[in-house]
């Protein structure tokens, strides 16, 4: 166990090296004890788990499982406090992406936002509710992790479907520090979408978290929340039971630092560079 922790929810860039030794190393830097993985169906996590058998001598690695699949890394570096790496996924529902961390397989792409939410509650995973004035990730074209960008969830008919399913989720997303700019006018917005998410979550009383979304190392830590109590990691089931008591009691502060624009504005060119790679079959 361990008695405080920084928490966050990022992702990782297509430019990053998967290396289990190198995430660990940036958490330890910048003071994060929880981190997660949560990116849409591309296993980034698994992927990020088979570099372990590249960690020195002086890291030592234990794995949560549930049900036989590993659903929490905990690295150790040599007298440093351990790092715990959550498995997640941002779920691809018909009305958005959803968020969710711990499940231990790949939740199902395409369905009905009230049929992924009832799969993610069986599962144990804790389902978060992305920054609703976002455009979300739709599913599309019947390819797992393939996304199309629609409205925001705050426009009203998706905002009845949130507070239809409001008690489902677990905590709500009202400030992102590096999210992926789908437009260039998301860059300048995003001091006012991150405001408008904090007014929506104390509108509807759920815990609300930061996040840094980071899809670079340098980016982690940006936003986080920190608390402190003791989190059990004798079983991955007790771990986000855990983590879902914290949330709960709201026993935790948030810590919300943004990237700059110029920062942003490097991810928007990245992402077409990327999209421009993915058409030609380059990544």
């Amino acid at each position: 166990t361990f008695e405080s922790g920084k928490f966050e929810l990022p992702g990782s860039s297509y430019n990053e090296p998967r290396s289990l030794q190198r995430l660990v190393d940036r958490c330890l830097e910048v003071g994060l004890d929880i981190v997660a993985i949560t990116n849409f169906g591309d296993h980034r996590y698994e992927k990020l788990r088979e570099t372990k058998k590249d960690l020195p001598s002086s890291y030592t690695l234990r794995e949560l499982t549930q049900d036989h699949e590993s659903v929490v890394l905990i690295v150790q570096k040599k007298n440093r406090n351990p790092v715990y790496i959550v498995r997640g996924q941002q779920v691809l529902t018909k009305e958005g992406h959803l968020p969710t961390l711990g499940a231990s397989y790949q939740l199902q792409d395409g369905n009905t936002l009230e049929k992924s939410l009832n799969e993610a509650k069986k599962s144990g995973a804790l389902i978060l509710a992305a920054n609703p004035f976002f455009n979300q990730g739709r599913h599309h074209g019947g390819v797992p992790g393939w996304a199309v960008y629609k409205n925001p969830a705050a426009i009203d008919h998706l905002r009845r479907l949130f507070e239809k399913f409001e008690r489902k989720y677990d905590a709500l997303e009202l400030f992102s520090a590096e999210p992926w700019p789908n437009t260039l006018s998301h860059i300048y917005r995003l001091p006012m979408i991150n405001r408008l998410a904090k007014k929506f979550s104390q509108d509807y009383d759920l815990p609300g978290i930061a996040v840094s979304e980071a899809h670079s190392l340098q980016a982690l830590g940006l936003s986080h929340i920190s608390f402190n109590k003791t989190v059990d990691d004798s079983s991955a089931e007790q771990f986000m039971a855990s983590l879902r008591e914290i949330l709960y009691s709201r026993q935790f502060s948030v810590h919300m630092q943004a990237s700059s624009r110029f920062e942003m504005l490097g991810l928007y060119y990245r992402d077409k560079y990327n999209h421009f790679r993915i058409r030609h079959g380059w990544l």
